[in-house]
């Protein structure tokens, strides 16, 4: 149902108002009365009105000074006003009405058709005024919802695409450890499977180190056994019967040395330690085998102050290295030691003219089970196994000595085993690896054709 608009009627005679509400009876008018100037502006404060039909002569206020009253507030200053007046009728009074805000001036008497007609179009253009007023609230009503949910719109597509860039970043983080996952996998694998290749030439490696001793103690023992021997043979039996059981037993010792290495179970007894001494020791022990094969050892020894280290342990690294020598140099071969100070070094050089390393490509394999180096050498030419080579530099990583070694093709091999500090016993067991002039290693570990190589022990 549609309100009814407030229509101000003020005149200060009870008839004329009277009048008027017979005129406008209408159900959709609310007729105020006003019978003062002051009356009709204590209406216009308390309410908003379609129009307003004023009377021009009242007491106290005219109807022009409650016409300007009334424009000079902002809320009513559009409220339409017609002036009734039966006294006023000069030109300059109509001029006057208009001039204060008067959208129409009328005479009295008045046809009542006539001011019915202006009231309701006055009516009319206010409902309209209202309901403009209306759809434009409810516009801007439905603006700000708009607004509103775009703005939460806009939030929610900013908090999912950070979401989304933050599940992109973790997918790539993931993939990139995928990746590195992957590939410390390949690289284990090949890691395994080179330790397994060296296992396997390492146990390889072993077991002929092992059966040679042994083929010779089952053969001189089961000829022994077979009742054929003389008394010189049999004496000779167990010559080489003993010599190769002692060889075995170093042999496996070495193994076990090289676990303890390994293990960190290695003990040292580390003292003043003569060191002529002490490769005179390792020459006696492998002179038999030497003279066996006609190999000639030359000595070239300068004496030393004594130096601090393991006696025990450094007699097992000249053994090994002066038993390779000899093991890997033909008959009627040649085998050089020498013993030179070198600044605050003692220098031992081990040389032979064994049968080298092939240069094309060498396979030198540096296994952690088997510390040792082992070596193809060219065709048709015995191939250079010493599982034990490693052995040395462990022992000497450990004793204080560094190692170096370098073999030359069809030349000569040489190693050589250096102690800081050899005056007056004075090495502190701090050591760093010489390589020989000239030296190149074109593969980690594994040395070049014709120069010497060397590696920590």
């Amino acid at each position: 149902m549609t309100r009814a608009v407030d229509i101000l009627l003020v005149d200060d005679h009870e008839e004329n108002l009277l009048a008027l509400e017979a005129i406008l009876t209408d159900e959709s008018y609310n007729l105020v009365r006003a019978q003062s100037g002051r009356g009709a502006l204590r209406e216009v404060l308390a309410r908003d009105f379609a129009i307003i039909l004023l009377d021009v002569a009242m007491p106290d206020l005219d109807g022009y000074e409650t016409a300007s009253l009334i424009r000079q507030r902002e809320r009513s200053r559009d409220t339409p006003i017609i002036f009734l007046t039966a006294n006023y009728r000069t030109d300059m009074h109509v001029f006057r009405g208009y001039s204060v805000g008067a959208v129409d001036y009328i005479f009295k008497p008045f046809t009542p058709e006539i001011l019915k007609s202006k009231v309701a179009v006055f009516v009319e253009l206010y409902n309209k005024r209202e309901a403009l007023k209306r759809h434009s609230a409810a516009l801007q009503r439905a603006h700000d919802e708009l607004e509103d949910r775009v703005r939460s719109r806009t939030r929610e597509i900013a908090t999912a695409n950070e979401a989304l860039r933050a599940e992109i970043a973790e997918r790539k983080r993931i993939e990139l450890e995928r990746l590195e996952l992957l590939e410390r996998e390949r690289l284990a694998r090949a890691e395994a499977e080179s330790v397994n290749r060296l296992k396997d030439e390492f146990l390889a490696t072993l077991s002929h180190e092992l059966r040679t001793p042994l083929n010779a103690i089952l053969g001189w023992s089961h000829l022994l056994t077979s009742g054929k021997a003389n008394a010189a043979t049999s004496q000779r039996a167990l010559s080489v019967i003993r010599n190769n059981a002692m060889a075995q037993s170093q042999l496996i010792e070495d193994i076990l040395d090289v676990s303890r290495i390994i293990s960190g179970k290695l003990r040292l007894n580390v003292a003043s330690v003569n060191l002529i001494e002490v490769i005179d020791a390792a020459l006696d022990s492998v002179s038999p085998a030497a003279e066996a094969k006609g190999i000639t050892i030359e000595r070239d020894l300068e004496d030393l102050d004594p130096i601090a280290g393991d006696r025990d342990r450094l007699q097992q690294v000249f053994w090994n290295l002066l038993s390779n020598a000899v093991k890997f140099t033909p008959r009627d071969g040649r085998v050089t030691v020498r013993v030179r100070r070198q600044d605050q070094d003692a220098v031992v050089a081990v040389e032979d003219n064994g049968i080298g390393i092939s240069p094309d490509p060498p396979l030198c394999v540096r296994s952690l089970q088997a510390g040792g180096w082992i070596s193809h050498s060219p065709p048709r030419r015995p191939r250079a196994r010493h599982g034990d080579r490693a052995l040395p530099g462990r022992i000497a990583r450990r004793d204080g000595p560094r190692g170096e070694r370098g073999r030359e093709p069809g030349r000569n091999l040489h190693r050589r085993v250096a102690n800081p500090g050899a005056r007056s016993g004075r090495g502190d067991g701090r050591y760093s690896i010489r390589r020989p002039a000239g030296s190149d290693a074109r593969h980690a570990g594994c040395p070049a054709r014709g120069a010497s190589h060397s590696g920590r022990g």
